[in-house]
């Protein structure tokens, strides 16, 4: 009990104008839903209603303590959220220029490879082109589209067989 007493303090006077009028607005509530016998009922209810009003400024109650939020740390706090977001939105902004950039020039990269290509399709024909114009006649009717190198290997192929043909023919 003195526990109790030492932290819990009487109500204050706005606290106990409400609660009797919440009484008073209870009353007349149950009064209204009970039509017989209302006299007996409002004389009860009334003597119920005065013994709580005279009691309630007795009656202790725990204490509150005034929580007040702490405008300027909230506001500091806000203040501290609010940069580091523009901050964020910054970085994004400069990450999505950056991967634009970066997309732009993949894209150009791309064409430049798609163009190399078609060029060194375009210089393999040309280039088997001339190369079968300079063969002999007997290969381009062949048809031989082999590797320059691999029509020289085959052409000393056959000069050294000929050669060696025609040194047993002159022996």
């Amino acid at each position: 009990r003195k526990a109790v007493r030492a932290k819990w303090k009487p109500m204050s006077d706005a606290t106990i104008q409400l609660l009797t009028d919440l009484l008073q607005a209870s009353v007349s509530l149950v009064l209204a839903g009970k039509p017989s016998s209302r006299y007996e009922a409002s004389e009860q209810l009334n003597d119920v209603q005065k013994r709580l009003a005279a009691r309630l400024p007795e009656l202790l109650v725990p204490t509150t303590k005034s929580r007040r939020p702490a405008y300027p740390k909230l506001a500091d706090a806000v203040k501290y959220l609010e940069e580091m977001l523009q901050s964020a939105n910054r970085e994004v902004s400069t990450l999505q220029q950056e991967l634009e950039e970066q997309e732009r020039l993949l894209k150009e990269e791309q064409a430049h490879i798609a163009n190399y290509e078609k060029n060194m399709a375009a210089a393999d024909a040309k280039n088997r082109k001339e190369h079968k114009a300079k063969l002999h006649k007997l290969l381009q009717a062949h048809g031989s589209d082999a590797h320059p190198q691999a029509v020289d290997a085959s052409q000393e192929a056959q000069y050294a067989g000929a050669s060696s043909a025609a040194a047993a023919a002159a022996a």
